[in-house]
């Protein structure tokens, strides 16, 4: 059903823990599905050989991501992917307007009220 899922977690380390069992679980359920996670640039490390990942999208939100026309950017970039699955484990801002603006064809998760009808 879906072939090009993107998950974001942009937060902590141990948030991203926790992510884990569920990147395990869509491997399992969408095994020829392009599984991409969304995670800040210094958690990079900790994913890169996760063998139910087939790409580590970071973001640098304290560097050249930082700021609203950054953002902006980033998410065009996004939205360029054509992601039919978007999946946000976080509800602050800015993991909020990425799923809500990223163009996926089913977006679900976590949001900031301003961005929950987009969901």
């Amino acid at each position: 059903m879906y072939k090009n899922i993107l998950v974001i977690n942009t937060m902590h380390i141990g948030d991203l823990m926790l992510v884990t069992p569920a990147l395990r679980t869509l491997r399992t359920n969408y095994p020829e599905a392009h599984i991409a996670l969304l995670t800040d640039k210094p958690l990079g490390d900790l994913v890169r050989c996760n063998e139910n990942l087939d790409e580590c999208i970071l973001i640098d939100k304290h560097g050249r991501d930082k700021g609203l026309l950054a953002l902006v950017r980033f998410i065009r970039k996004i939205r360029a992917r054509h992601f039919d699955l978007v999946i946000n484990f976080h509800r602050n801002e800015r993991a909020s307007a990425i799923a809500a603006f990223s163009g996926g064809k089913r977006i679900v998760g976590y949001s900031q009220p301003g961005f929950k009808r987009f969901f």
